[in-house]
């Protein structure tokens, strides 16, 4: 995968073994239209972003890394589901364990990767599952899929990231304006 930085090609892989997964529950937004995690107090220890983080950016979603572990922790961000496909999606023979990510250039604190935008990809979504999967190729299967915290996953296909597999908690958030008028 390369991700075209400042004109700088940067390359990223991927390396995946049995182990624990992070306590992240994804969330979508629906008034807001982004995804989320439920949890974000436990976001906010310092166990889990001492060094800081960086994203892999997919679409306007990202995937966000833990720099000095190089881990995927979670998924947040602008993702409208107005152009969803309504499909079967579910990703069997799902693996849990860890997913180690390194880039080169390393990742910086705050500088997302992007790999993917929003018109090279499509969204399925299955009401059934409650599974949300972000790919480039839906006509293709993932390889191998790993779920790296609650509800999340990436597909890899040839050692690359194919898909993002996201069982959100749907919640209608109302946005509160407040202030006087002028």
């Amino acid at each position: 995968m390369t991700d075209e930085r400042m004109g700088i090609v940067a390359s990223i892989n991927y390396s995946r073994k049995s182990g624990s997964i992070f306590p992240f529950v994804p969330v979508y937004l629906e008034g807001e239209l982004s995804f989320n995690i439920d949890n974000r107090a436990v976001a906010r220890r310092p166990e889990y972003h001492m060094y800081g983080t960086s994203s892999i950016l997919i679409s306007y979603v990202e995937i966000e890394i833990d720099i000095k572990s190089g881990r995927p922790m979670f998924v947040s961000g602008y993702h409208p589901n107005h152009d969803w496909i309504r499909a079967s999606a579910f990703p069997y023979g799902m693996i849990e364990g860890e997913i180690y990510v390194t880039a080169d250039p390393e990742f910086e604190g705050g500088i997302p990767f992007s790999l993917w935008k929003y018109d090279e990809m499509e969204t399925i979504y299955d009401s059934a599952t409650g599974w949300v999967r972000m790919t480039r190729d839906d006509s293709k299967e993932d390889h191998d899929i790993w779920k790296f915290s609650v509800d999340a996953a990436l597909g890899f296909r040839n050692d690359e990231l194919h898909s993002l597999w996201v069982k959100p908690i749907f919640e209608q958030r109302n946005v509160e304006v407040t202030g006087t008028r002028l």
